[in-house]
């Protein structure tokens, strides 16, 4: 009835502390007989993100701010335009520039002539869309994804957009 033995594998017992602001303001409007509007931008600015590896010494820690998919800023807008049946729309999102996956804050830090080049430069994607009651059954919609074909970064086939490129897609909705 006694604990004679105890085995233990590997216990995470690391922390991340996170700071930041995020922001989102919108505003709807109508302009006479030229349709009602809605105007919007989203962000966040990261401050800070510290990964704690060590939970004794809580002294040691990676800052993350501007390694890859940690970008100290990202901006969403959108505007959009209803006028009767028909609405259009843009969307854009901006991601600050960061390093290239595989390059640490770290790997910098100790050597400034790590890698060139070591960080993706901005990234901005741009999203149009569209649609059209054809009638109370049938709407016909649109979009152009990636309207400028922004490219994926060097080394990922994700950020700032995929790898798919600028495309294209119709869609026809008919309720019975």
């Amino acid at each position: 009835g006694q604990v004679i033995d105890h085995r233990s594998g590997q216990v995470n017992l690391g922390s991340v502390e996170t700071s930041g602001i995020d922001f989102s303001v919108t505003y709807d409007f109508t302009v006479g007989s030229f349709g009602d509007f809605t105007v919007g931008v989203s962000g966040n600015k990261l401050e800070d993100w510290k990964e704690f590896q060590d939970p004794i010494d809580t002294t040691v820690f990676e800052d993350r701010v501007g390694e890859f998919t940690y970008p100290e800023y990202i901006m969403n807008g959108r505007v959009n335009w209803t006028l009767g049946a028909l609405s259009l729309g843009w969307a854009v999102r901006y991601e600050d520039s960061q390093l290239l996956p595989g390059i640490s804050n770290e790997d910098l830090a100790a050597n400034p002539l790590f890698v060139d080049p070591n960080n993706t430069g901005r990234g901005i994607v741009h999203n149009i869309s569209g649609s059209y009651e054809v009638s109370d059954n049938l709407t016909v919609r649109g979009a152009i994804r990636n309207a400028f074909d922004e490219h994926p970064y060097l080394g990922t086939l994700s950020r700032p957009a995929g790898p798919m490129g600028r495309f294209f897609s119709v869609t026809a909705q008919y309720r019975m």
